[in-house]
């Protein structure tokens, strides 16, 4: 288990406060400027912030590596349903993704019964927890904005009217 250096340190804060508070040692004069306290706490929470955005933007450009000419058809799960699509979860590679069933503008096929979390059309339904296949790859009609696209191909979605 790897730990940040950010995270370690403002530990370290918490773990002398401790000590203090617990009589073990006694606390140091530095830690009493409540300003300095504060600018030093803001600081590693910005950079602690700065570090997670990285970390996603680092998984994030992987994964358009990984798959980068690929087309691949893989099994996924339906974690939540809205008016005008699903979030579906691909366990095999740990993407999460939305999938619409219709593009801005366009009528929606689907009748979405929020109580039952289901999209339904004539011949196809989609709910919470149902497995799907769906089809991964890179869209680079953007050159310079790859990105990653979901789409479902079962069950069969009804056709997408313009």
């Amino acid at each position: 288990h790897f730990t940040s250096p950010i995270r370690r340190y403002s530990d370290q804060m918490v773990h002398r406060l401790l000590a203090a508070i617990i009589g073990w040692e006694p606390l140091s004069s530095d830690v009493l400027d409540a300003r300095a306290m504060t600018d030093l706490t803001d600081n590693l929470n910005h950079r602690h912030t700065m570090a997670q955005y990285a970390g996603r933007a680092s998984v994030g450009l992987h994964t358009l590596i990984f798959f980068r000419g690929k087309e691949v058809v893989e099994d996924a799960h339906v974690i939540k349903v809205r008016d005008n699509g699903v979030v579906v979860l691909v366990p095999r590679y740990g993407i999460e993704g939305v999938i619409f069933v219709c593009g801005a503008g366009e009528r929606n096929p689907f009748a979405f019964d929020e109580a039952a979390e289901t999209l339904r059309a004539p011949g196809c339904s989609l709910s919470t927890f149902d497995k799907v296949r769906v089809r991964i790859h890179v869209n680079t009609e953007k050159a310079h904005k790859p990105k990653l696209e979901l789409s479902i191909v079962e069950p069969q979605l009804p056709a997408r009217a313009g």
